[in-house]
């Protein structure tokens, strides 16, 4: 049974807030993009929080904002719903479901709110749609037919897309980086060792979570 609990990781009082804000109102909110992807690859250190509210992110943030006694500026995008402001060391933007869609003459979207699952439908990367739900009345888990599932899709988009260069990936990575190498796509492994040395050197690379089916 593939199992995550990241309850620990949602107990400071912005979460706490944000949860209770939501909770009086009946909506649900979800903590989620990059900062659950962090979580996932062992990464705590996250700045960034984005908050998906199944409703207004605007009223919510205000309402947080409000709560927390903020006095910094809370910026506000209608057209987009959505909206953010710094507290404690954090950037945290709340964001409403929405639905996205594109005329011929434009390359911005067309907003107007959604569901939950309009919402996550947008969204350009799979990991991208991976939630913390924040509600009191939920247990801040990811199950196996959710993560899994999702993982699973993502691992095999990246599969047809890239070649696997296995334990030679730092070395792959770096000769690409360096111009010693033509430019392709590459997955594989490092070592934490490996990983912190191509960090050193300014060679991009992104840690993704992989499901290895038995």
């Amino acid at each position: 049974m593939f199992k995550r609990n990241f309850k620990k990781n949602i107990e400071s009082e912005i979460f706490h807030t944000i949860s209770n804000c939501c909770d009086e109102t009946n909506i649900e909110c979800y903590a989620i993009g990059g900062f659950v992807r962090d979580l996932i690859i062992g990464k705590t250190s996250a700045t960034d929080i984005d908050i998906l509210v199944v409703g207004s992110g605007i009223d919510i943030a205000k309402k947080t904002a409000k709560r927390l006694k903020i006095k910094s500026k809370i910026t506000v995008f209608k057209n987009f719903g959505t909206a953010m402001f710094k507290y404690d060391g954090y950037d945290i933007e709340f964001v409403g479901t929405r639905q996205e869609s594109y005329s011929k003459s434009s390359r911005n979207p067309i907003v107007k709110p959604g569901t939950l699952d309009d919402d996550l439908n947008r969204r350009d990367f799979t990991i991208n749609t991976l939630g913390i739900s924040l509600n009191k009345n939920n247990t801040p888990n990811f199950i196996e037919t959710e993560l899994k599932t999702k993982l699973r899709t993502l691992n095999k988009e990246i599969e047809k897309q890239t070649t696997d260069v296995g334990e030679h990936f730092a070395d792959e990575a770096r000769m690409i980086y360096k111009g010693e190498k033509k430019g392709k796509a590459i997955r594989g492994t490092a070592t934490k060792k490996e990983e912190k040395k191509l960090k050193e050197e300014g060679v991009p690379y992104i840690k993704v979570p992989w499901i290895k089916d038995n």
